[in-house]
């Protein structure tokens, strides 16, 4: 003879005595009671709201789910990557904490800033003091953290040295990626009066800690230039000097934007010519020649300290700068032959 197991259901939480099973369907549960308390058993399917509380092991071929620190922690150890006194937040997943524990982590890289002005770059050759430059973006690139694959998540710069006033710390708008290409608010001009640098410095931060990660510095320099002159022109004043290198340009055999008083050049047929004096002048700034020496053989300083010579001479310079030069002319006409190399220090 069969029989129907009916239970005792409804949707109130009830007492039940030991032994007794009810159907909650309210939580869609079945429990049964245990002495004076009530054991809820879990249903396959459906979602559990509440504890479940374990003592031995757990067999399944999958387990989902995610793991999340329900309190911030601050570590006092270094474990891995993750070093003491790192913050870890409330939400943090336990994946993200093992990774930086067991996974060496490679932090963004930052590559070398390409100033640029409008779509071109920016050349970082030397200037002559007074030339312009204008600066309205700059290009890098980047790569991602790992573990993460995360850019960096901020950029700012720095400009030091500039003739008007230094940029510092300024943001630059825009969301990183592995190229970058940002614009600055206004563009900046800068136009030195002296000889120096002006230093570009890129600075990120980090994706994990917010810490700062710096670029090589980009630089623009600014130099007095410096002539070797083959003229029939004695050279005694700025207007002598004038006469010697702006409209007679076949007279300039050499040109630099050099550091220094140090400097080797090549004569040519114009220093062997009878008519014309040879001269050596660069910033007085530098100090007196130690020497120069030709063909890497024979000293030759004795050939340019005639009773005249060396002289200092103040010119504004193809920008309008003041520049005070020294100018050392060689005693005798045609003192040097076609191709001869002369070591000035």
């Amino acid at each position: 003879m069969a029989g129907i197991l009916q239970l005792r259901r409804g949707t109130p939480n009830i007492s039940l005595s030991d032994g007794e099973a009810y159907l909650n369907q309210a939580s869609s549960s079945l429990q049964i009671g245990s002495g004076s308390a009530t054991i809820t058993l879990v249903p396959l399917d459906k979602l559990i709201t509440g504890d479940i509380r374990l003592s031995g092991n757990i067999y399944a071929n999958n387990i989902t789910g995610s793991s999340t620190l329900q309190a911030q922690i601050i570590t006092n150890q270094t474990v891995g990557a993750l070093s003491s006194g790192t913050t870890l937040s409330v939400g943090t997943s336990l994946e993200t904490i093992f990774n930086q524990m067991l996974v060496t982590y490679i932090p963004v890289t930052l590559g070398t800033p390409t100033l640029k002005f409008s779509a071109s770059n920016i050349s970082t050759a030397a200037r002559e003091v007074g030339q312009s430059v204008s600066i309205s973006s700059v290009s890098f690139t980047t790569t991602a953290a790992n573990p993460g694959g995360l850019f960096a998540v901020s950029a700012s710069y720095t400009l030091s040295g500039t003739s008007t006033s230094d940029v510092v710390d300024v943001s630059l708008p825009g969301t990183l990626s592995s190229t970058n290409n940002l614009s600055f608010a206004s563009t900046i001009t800068d136009a030195p009066t002296a000889a120096g640098n002006v230093s570009f410095t890129l600075k990120v931060r980090r994706p994990d800690n917010n810490a700062v990660i710096s670029a090589n510095a980009s630089t623009l320099s600014w130099r007095f230039r410096s002539w070797f002159l083959a003229s029939p022109t004695l050279i005694t004043n700025s207007t002598t000097f004038y006469a010697a290198t702006g409209s007679a340009a076949a007279n300039v055999v050499d040109t630099a934007l050099n550091t220094g008083k140090s400097w080797t050049v090549s004569c040519t047929s114009a220093n062997n010519n009878g008519s014309n004096y040879t001269y050596i002048i660069y910033p007085s700034s530098y100090g007196n020649l130690s020497g120069v020496v030709q063909d890497g053989a024979t000293p030759v300083l004795g050939a340019f300290l005639s009773g005249t010579s060396p002289i200092d001479v103040t010119i504004l310079n193809q920008y309008g700068r003041t520049q005070t030069i020294r100018i050392y002319r060689s005693n005798a006409f045609g003192a040097f032959s076609d191709g001869t190399s002369l070591a000035i220090s």
